[in-house]
């Protein structure tokens, strides 16, 4: 898997903000399940303790998603109900949804490499290996 890159019919998916792409990764890592605005605050800044200014730029992030999302017509890709988000799987083609499925390839101990939040499921996929 290694690092976390969007594309769509071959060529990346550009955000406006880095942390754009970084919760893309998130609820991709969540694979499908709805998750608040306070526990997605929750792993983006981890060590940042004002709620408040988190919550307004994930916002900001959250727009900037749906963007670029609509900018490659992909817009169904992301799900919001009664403030909780989550990725349509099953429009979604992702190497760690096959993984998940099939098994295969095998993994190799890289996952979404440049998050830390992502080192839990990382190590789940690593002792599912053995």
């Amino acid at each position: 898997f290694g690092n976390f890159e969007v594309f769509y019919e071959g060529e990346p998916i550009t955000f406006k903000r880095t942390k754009t792409k970084e919760l893309l990764a998130y609820l991709v890592d969540r694979k499908g399940s709805s998750v608040s605005a306070k526990q997605i605050c929750a792993k983006l800044w981890e060590n940042n303790i004002d709620e408040s200014r988190n919550v307004n730029y994930l916002y900001q992030l959250l727009d900037d998603l749906r963007h670029s999302l609509r900018v490659v017509n992909a817009e169904g890709i992301l799900n919001r109900n009664r403030g909780t988000y989550a990725i349509n799987t099953a429009i979604l083609d992702c190497d760690y949804y096959r993984y998940l499925e099939h098994g295969k390839p095998e993994f190799m101990g890289e996952y979404m490499v440049q998050y830390s939040w992502a080192e839990e499921t990382a190590g789940l996929l690593w002792n599912n290996k053995k």
